[in-house]
Formats: structure tokens, C-alpha cells, sequence
């Protein structure tokens, strides 16, 4: 648990489509305006992503540190437990998602 003289970070959760360069202008405003750190997150669900994909989120992440956010790489099976991985590492108390169109995010598969 953090310091209760130190603010959450506001944690992103960023995808390899191009709307992740919008969600990351996004996020570094608001940390600005809130005067709070912020971290970039990429989940990437264990069989799902190919390398295309793995290559331009690394591209977002270190657009996210050249911004002054923090970059976090996480493996997960799906994207809810990855997040839920993120909060717990980062103790962020906001998070802030982006939608593509025609993917749902929340797919998750149960064995």
C-alpha cells in the first residue's frame, strides 16, 4: 500500500492500435492537470498477440516514457486478470481504456 503522502498513479491500459497514441495524450494531460504519475500498461495475452502487434505496443510504451509516464509490460491469459496484475503493482487507484472498434476487450476464456 502507498504512502498516504504519495498519489496514485492514473494507469492506461494500451492496446497496438493506432488509438493508443490518442489514449496516451489523454493520460499524460490528465496526470498533468491532477499533478499525479501515470504509467502505461500493456497486456499481452499469452498466444494472442503477434509480433506486428508486440512490436508497435513496445513502440507505445516508449512513447509513454518519452511523455514522462512509466511503461509496464505485463504477460496474462486474459486482459482482466493482466489489469487486475497492473493495479496490483502499481497501486493505481484510476484506470483509463480505450475501445477498438469491433474487438471487444473483455474476452475472456475460462478453462
Amino acid at each position: 500500500m502507498a504512502d498516504p503522502g504519495t498519489q496514485h498513479p492514473l494507469l492506461v491500459a494500451l492496446g497496438s492500435d493506432a488509438q493508443a497514441l490518442r489514449l496516451l495524450h489523454a493520460a499524460f494531460w490528465a496526470s498533468r492537470e491532477q499533478g499525479r504519475p501515470w504509467v502505461a500498461v500493456h497486456v499481452e495475452r499469452v498466444g494472442e498477440d503477434g509480433p506486428e502487434e508486440t512490436d508497435q505496443a513496445r513502440l507505445w510504451l516508449e512513447e509513454a516514457q518519452s511523455l514522462g509516464g512509466g511503461a509496464l509490460w505485463i504477460r496474462a491469459r486474459t486482459l482482466a486478470a493482466g489489469l487486475l496484475q497492473a493495479l496490483r503493482q502499481t497501486d493505481a487507484d484510476e484506470i483509463h481504456l480505450g475501445l477498438t472498434r469491433g474487438r471487444w476487450p473483455w474476452n475472456a476464456t475460462l478453462q
